[in-house]
């Protein structure tokens, strides 16, 4: 007789059961919110970088004006994984990074130079540099370079401002006094500005110590608003300079109000009376020889204006006048003065309905 053992089977398939129903359980019954829910760790963690600066600040103390000056900043990684210095940003344009360590391994160390350029900077001065990295734990980094940069010297006045130039004032001269603070006698080596046509030249006044910076404007300037410095290279001590702003202003020989006329595009049901000043920016007196124009039926006279410098332009459009939105329109000014050339006057019409024009 053949004998049966199935109590083990009978065993195994209860087992079998219970964790299949278990896993039934869960998957309508979740664990609640909060609860603690076993998970799988690797046996090792992820390796990364960690990046840390032996000093996040700078002070190099005093500095003369114009002098650069040149810090170096070291860090190192504490990370188990390679470090990667992504970008060295500065916060403006007077600090500029060099080359620095790009990618540096667990461990190692590294450095990132900086320098500043203290030309125009006076006073207590802090520049801040931004170091972007790999690191999860220091992502940005900010860098500090600051400290005292002192004046070369006082100018008196700080800026050379010739304000409006009239075209009988050209050419025209302005003068600053320099004192210099440095410890050891000054030697001036050139002198020039950086306006077209501008001269500069320096003077000592006292041996090694001041000097009169004058700039002379050319003979005829066109008109327009001008900027520029005026620089004075040392020749002792050398590598150091000191810049001056320059500033004028000239006005266009003949100035109109206002610079266009604007009229309907008609027909206009009656008579139409625009007037224009034109005024001289010299001291003589201003006179017009002849008016043209290409306007119809339009009636163009002059006559004096409220000083000798300036004239009256009166324009009558007369009833039914018609003009073309799409047509340029003007009035040509001739003067006794040949030297102002001709002025032309744009005249615009406007077509109903349609925006004035600014």
């Amino acid at each position: 007789m053949r004998t049966f053992h199935a109590m083990p089977c009978a065993f195994a398939l209860v087992r079998g059961l219970v964790v299949v129903c278990g896993a039934w359980l869960l998957s309508i019954h979740p664990a609640p919110a909060g609860a603690a829910v076993p998970v799988a760790h690797p046996d090792t963690a992820a390796a990364v970088a960690d990046i840390r600066f032996d000093a996040a600040e700078y002070s190099f103390g005093e500095a003369w004006a114009g002098d650069k000056v040149d810090a170096v900043f070291h860090f190192s990684n504490q990370g188990a994984g390679a470090l990667e210095i992504f970008y060295v940003k500065p916060g403006c344009g007077c600090t500029q990074a060099g080359e620095w360590d790009r990618r540096v391994g667990p461990g190692k160390r590294g450095r990132i130079p900086l320098r500043l350029n203290t030309a125009g900077l006076s006073g207590f001065i802090k520049r801040k540099v931004t170091v972007t990295s790999n690191s999860p734990k220091n992502p940005n980094v900010t860098l500090t370079i600051q400290g005292q940069v002192n004046p070369l010297a006082d100018l008196d006045p700080p800026e050379l401002v010739f304000g409006r130039l009239d075209p009988g004032q050209l050419p025209a001269a302005q003068k600053a006094t320099a004192t210099f603070h440095l410890p050891a006698p000054v030697r001036t080596a050139r002198t020039a500005c950086t306006l077209s046509g501008f001269a500069a030249r320096t003077r000592e006044i006292k041996r090694g110590q001041a000097f009169e910076i004058e700039v002379t404007t050319p003979a005829a300037l066109a008109p327009g608003a001008y900027a520029g410095v005026v620089r004075l290279e040392l020749a002792e001590p050398s590598g150091r300079s000191l810049t001056v702003p320059v500033s004028a202003w000239v006005p266009s020989a003949v100035e109109v109000q206002p610079d266009r006329l604007q009229v309907p595009a008609g027909p206009l049901p009656a008579d139409l009376e625009r007037t224009l000043t034109v005024r001289g920016a010299g001291s003589q007196a201003l006179t017009i020889t002849d008016l043209a124009t290409n306007l119809p039926e339009t009636q163009i006279n002059c006559a004096d204006g409220p000083s000798p410098q300036s004239q009256k332009i009166m324009v009558r459009f007369k009833r039914g006048c018609r003009l073309s939105p799409r047509q340029s329109w003007w009035i040509d000014v001739t003067f006794g003065d040949s030297r102002l050339g001709r002025l032309r006057i744009p005249v615009s019409a406007q077509a109903a309905g349609a925006p004035a024009e600014p």
